[in-house]
């Protein structure tokens, strides 16, 4: 599949064409606050990058970068990830949807846009059963986005610094029937 279309964006496939904007989002210390993790060099997002390419052909799926219909501007990143066999905050083989709005687009409601059509490509088209969101407990905004697209939480980390929402097939199939 290519792009996956939305009223305002255009999620388009993982490629070399928006390095330079992923970079750019990784490197804003706005940007990394809730990740748990300092603001990334050039040399550490082009591994993050390598990562997620692999991630691609392994699996079929990952990250999308997020593009502006209306003009083409690069405005983040929302997809899915396989968690691997001992994921934090979350079961093994589950597989997190999330998102990264570049600060300049914050606001206008794309990673509930964005993230709802991928919430819907993760169970029509990947064929998952359930999908999760780890997000830090102070990231309201991203609570918000999460509830938006009908997860709901799951789990709190034991120190409390980390939630994990968690929305599973018979969710979904009530959300859009």
């Amino acid at each position: 599949m290519d792009a996956i279309e939305t009223e305002r964006l255009r999620l388009e496939r993982w490629s070399k064409r928006y390095l330079d904007d992923y970079v750019r989002v990784l490197a804003a210390p706005e940007t990394m606050r809730y990740m748990d993790a300092e603001p990334f060099d050039r040399m550490a997002a082009e591994e993050r990058f390598a990562y997620y390419a692999a991630h691609w052909r392994q699996h079929g799926y990952g990250p999308r970068f997020a593009i502006e219909k209306a003009g083409g501007r690069w405005v983040g990143l929302i997809g899915l990830r396989d968690l691997g066999p001992e994921p934090l905050g979350a079961d093994p083989g589950d597989i997190e949807i999330g998102w990264i709005i570049a600060p300049a687009a914050w606001g206008n409601g794309y990673a509930t846009e964005g993230s709802a059509a991928i919430r819907d490509h993760a169970f029509e088209a990947v064929g998952l059963d359930r999908i999760v969101a780890r997000l830090a407990t102070e990231n309201v905004a991203s609570a918000r986005v999460a509830e938006k697209i009908g997860m709901r939480l799951d789990r709190q980390s034991e120190d409390g610094t980390w939630l994990t929402y968690a929305l599973d097939r018979a969710g979904w199939d009530a959300l859009v029937r």
